[in-house]
């Protein structure tokens, strides 16, 4: 499973956590809110990850790998080697490559579990 999946999976387990609490009028303890959001997240697993996988910000990084990894392989087959890119420059290729591909522009999701 991808690590930012992951991450923002805990990161839910310990938001609802926190509101479950608040909720209850309970005032969290150093350390303990680390302890419940493990136990909440083994418990809801799959539906945290779920949860993970359709959020805003998993689209979106999800786009930007799949962007980033079509925009090298072009590169590649242009026979130019790419070792590391400064932020700006490849921004610049993203761009070359959405002029000379435009229906990637659309973000496109595959679900598969």
């Amino acid at each position: 499973m991808n690590r930012m999946v992951m991450t923002l999976a805990r990161w839910l387990a310990s938001k609802t956590v926190k509101a479950q609490w608040k909720a209850q009028g309970r005032k969290e303890k150093i350390g303990e809110l680390s302890k419940a959001a493990n136990v909440y997240f083994t418990e809801h697993e799959k539906e945290l990850i779920k949860q993970a996988w359709e959020h805003p910000i998993a689209i979106e990084y999800r786009h930007k790998d799949q962007m980033g990894r079509k925009t090298m392989i072009t590169e590649f087959r242009k026979g130019r080697w790419v070792k590391s890119i400064s932020p700006e420059d490849l921004q610049k290729i993203f761009e070359d490559y959405l002029e000379e591909y435009p229906e990637d522009r659309v973000v496109k999701t595959k679900v598969c579990f």
